[in-house]
């Protein structure tokens, strides 16, 4: 495998990109296929080292879905508007 300079290293393009995803951390891969998660996205979804994730890969992405235990997942539904308007056969 060929090294490369930082400077000849691939980066995407993101001076046509909307104003989030010009703001968001780029990680590497190590050589043990490990990524670390930027300290600004652990602290805001209070991720604490060990939780799982769910991971799913859809088309060239990779999603990670943090997974919770599920007494903290209680009442995390509270407020939520429950009159849903039907047609009438669907009642």
């Amino acid at each position: 495998m060929t090294n490369l300079a930082p400077q000849t290293m691939y980066q995407p393009e993101r001076q046509g990109l909307p104003a989030p995803f010009k703001e968001w951390p780029v990680v590497t891969i190590s050589s043990k296929f490990q990524i670390a998660i930027p300290r600004p996205i652990r602290q805001s979804l209070q991720l604490r080292p060990g939780q799982q994730f769910q991971i799913i890969q859809f088309e060239n992405q990779i999603i990670l879905i943090p997974l919770k235990p599920l007494p903290q997942l209680r009442g995390f539904l509270k407020g939520i508007e429950t009159n849903i308007d039907r047609e009438g056969d669907r009642i």
